[in-house]
């Protein structure tokens, strides 16, 4: 949950909860948040957490890269993870 001040009052802004909105037909979330002195409301899209990708180190140069790369970019060895 993020600390936000009313732009009209500043007064800090309750979480509310999510929404789904249809602004030109499109699906959206938002979480909303109220003012609890002046009524206002704000959206904001929510956050999602970061992807984590699997590293491998290679055997070479020691190096930790994305599980995903088909070389090492250090050294150019043949990710064994990859292999056929």
């Amino acid at each position: 949950m993020k600390t936000i001040h009313c732009p009209r009052c500043s007064k800090q802004l309750n979480f509310v909860g999510e929404a789904g909105l249809k602004p030109g037909g499109q699906d959206l979330k938002a979480e909303v948040y109220a003012c609890p002195k002046c009524g206002k409301m704000e959206f904001f899209a929510p956050v999602e957490p970061e992807v984590k990708i699997e590293k491998v180190t290679c055997a070479a140069c020691q190096k930790s890269y994305d599980i995903d790369f088909p070389r090492c970019p250090g050294c150019g060895s043949p990710n064994p993870k990859m292999a056929k």
